[in-house]
């Protein structure tokens, strides 16, 4: 548990959240299903949010 709190702490820490929400983009649960094709296929990198009330 110990390393989780030190991994979490310095996620916060070091982490470039501008980096992240350039990297992150947020689709509708209509889109995920073709979404995860294609992150399958290697077409989509970085994050992706499911938004599950839009």
């Amino acid at each position: 548990m110990a390393q989780r709190i030190h991994a979490w702490a310095r996620l916060a820490r070091d982490l470039d959240l501008d980096k992240l929400e350039r990297m992150t983009s947020v689709i509708t649960l209509d889109e995920a299903l073709d979404t995860a094709e294609r992150i399958l296929a290697g077409q989509i990198r970085g994050r992706t949010v499911v938004d599950v009330n839009a």
